[in-house]
């Protein structure tokens, strides 16, 4: 089963099939609005990090769809974004100067959504899913100001 690192910039995971839309070696091009290119319940676990700056709230459904088509049963989706409630200047859906969307979100607005794609929420407890994920690997990261409240963390199930 595959373990998926959606919008990954130059984080190559080991282990990990690792997409993005800029060019970094080891990285497959993918961008987000895009079918993911694996087929239906191939991946056990998504993880995301920092790229739903670069999605308008609009796509939110049609992204998390296609998420959910990828993972399998039982599969987990980990998100981990700037608060905007912390980040007061990324409001959802902001431009920035290049044209690329640099909005974020928090956890009160994005589980809904994410409820409404059919996932359900595991656990929103950001230091116990940090430590349950990087024990073996580091695969989340930033983590100094993710305990200022800055960032949220957020694990799902399909």
């Amino acid at each position: 089963m595959l373990k998926l690192n959606l919008g990954s910039e130059d984080n190559a995971l080991l282990g990990w099939e690792n997409l993005d839309n800029r060019p970094f070696p080891g990285i497959k091009p993918w961008s987000w609005g895009e079918r993911l290119p694996y087929s239906d319940g191939s991946s056990k676990l998504v993880l995301v990090q920092h790229s739903l700056m670069y999605v308008s709230k609009e796509n939110y459904n049609k992204n998390f769809q296609e998420i959910y088509r990828v993972l399998c049963v039982g599969g987990v989706l980990l998100i981990k974004e700037e608060n905007n409630l912390k980040y007061q200047w990324r409001k959802l859906g902001t431009k920035h100067s290049t044209g690329h969307i640099i909005g974020s979100t928090n956890l009160q607005e994005l589980v809904p959504i994410l409820e409404y794609n059919k996932f359900k929420v595991i656990s929103t407890d950001s230091k116990a899913i940090v430590e349950k994920y990087n024990k073996e690997q580091k695969i989340i990261n930033r983590l100094p100001k993710l305990f200022r409240n800055n960032l949220f963390v957020v694990e799902l199930e399909k």
